[in-house]
């Protein structure tokens, strides 16, 4: 298991686990803050390499609409700010949904 956690930015919380302590205890620990990069998350779980030949099931959750992108957007929940963030995440969620070791949920 991995874990990507994101706000303005993505950021891989934790690269490689079986552990359901060590999973569960990042996820407990995560905090909010300001900004939904869509984007960056997908992509940093596009990145993440587990060296096998398992397939790999991302499970992408969010609370709030996409504010930001990798090099862009105002955090704002208003538009044209949350369409244009929205589609640079489509670009990205298309990129590993292509993988034929991927599923994304």
């Amino acid at each position: 298991m991995a874990l990507v956690s994101f706000n303005g930015k993505a950021t891989t919380d934790l690269s490689k686990t079986n552990s359901y302590e060590t999973f569960s205890s990042k996820v407990n620990g995560l905090n909010y803050g300001a900004g939904t990069n869509w984007e960056g998350a997908l992509a940093a779980a596009n990145s993440i390499n587990f060296n096998d030949n398992d397939r790999t099931f991302v499970i992408f959750v969010s609370d709030g609409n996409p504010t930001e992108f990798v090099g862009g957007g105002n955090g704002l929940e208003e538009e044209p700010n949350m369409t244009n963030c929205y589609n640079k995440a489509v670009v990205e969620s298309k990129n590993l949904a292509a993988r034929s070791d991927v599923t994304l949920y």
